[in-house]
């Protein structure tokens, strides 16, 4: 029997073998490309580079298409093949992982397109708040993408309980930016944009731990175990949005 041909990424894909390489390389490049993105919409939030926040927007599509790939790819490999158990997890687990991206190349360009808006406003103080949140969403991301690359269960583990340390970060600043608001009605625009930054950088870490539960079914065929520490207390917004509460002083 003939195998099938597709032509993906630029290559024809012609057997079994041939598709999980391209699966492999498919994730590869969107893990990069996702890393790039928060890289260069934080670098824009900070230089009010507008014109690099264009670019983050428009490479969106790219990180979509990417997405789209692998799913197409991993439903024809999950359709029509006869996978063993470790490329079973394998695929299952590329699905989800390129989900977990797509969805953080989401939230990178929403961060570049508030740094846009803010560049019609003066620099403001509270834009300290974005490198703060920012290096730590970031290591996050790369730690989890290496223990994807790597098998590390360990690392993987790692990133699983350091979002506890983002969120708190995340607390902190969301009641520290509340307190400009209240301070200075004039600084009220601006922040919500922060607001709303921080809150992007925190739902990446969320996918990030996403991630390493992904990676942790993949290496050893279970979830992990236990519960994930999060803040005491959260309060919902109208729009269904969470963020942590704020105690007035």
């Amino acid at each position: 029997m003939q195998e099938r041909q597709k032509k993906l990424g630029g290559h024809i894909v012609r057997s079994y073998d041939d598709e999980l390489s391209a699966m492999g390389a498919l994730m590869q490049t969107m893990g990069e490309r996702i890393q790039e993105q928060l890289a260069k919409s934080l670098e824009a939030t900070l230089t009010l580079d507008q014109s690099l926040a264009l670019m983050v927007i428009e490479e969106d599509d790219e990180v979509d298409r990417l997405a789209l790939d692998i799913h197409e790819l991993t439903f024809d490999m999950l359709s029509l093949r006869q996978p063993t158990a470790i490329d079973l997890r394998a695929i299952i687990t590329a699905r989800k992982i390129s989900t977990s991206l797509e969805r953080i190349g989401d939230y990178a360009t929403n961060i570049a397109k508030r740094s846009m808006l803010l560049c019609k406003h003066p620099r403001f103080e509270s834009l300290s708040a974005i490198p703060r949140m920012g290096t730590m969403t970031s290591d996050l991301l790369a730690s989890v993408l290496k223990a994807y690359r790597e098998m590390d269960l360990s690392l993987a583990l790692e990133v699983w309980r350091g979002d506890e340390a983002l969120d708190e970060t995340y607390t902190a600043l969301f009641r520290e930016i509340l307190t400009y608001m209240f301070e200075d009605q004039k600084t009220i625009s601006r922040c919500i944009h922060i607001l709303f930054m921080i809150r992007n950088l925190e739902r990446i870490g969320d996918h990030s731990v996403n991630i390493a539960e992904a990676v942790h079914f993949l290496i050893t065929g279970k979830m992990p175990t236990g519960k994930r520490p999060k803040p005491d207390e959260w309060v919902e917004f109208n729009d269904g949005e969470t963020f942590p509460p704020h105690h007035e002083t």
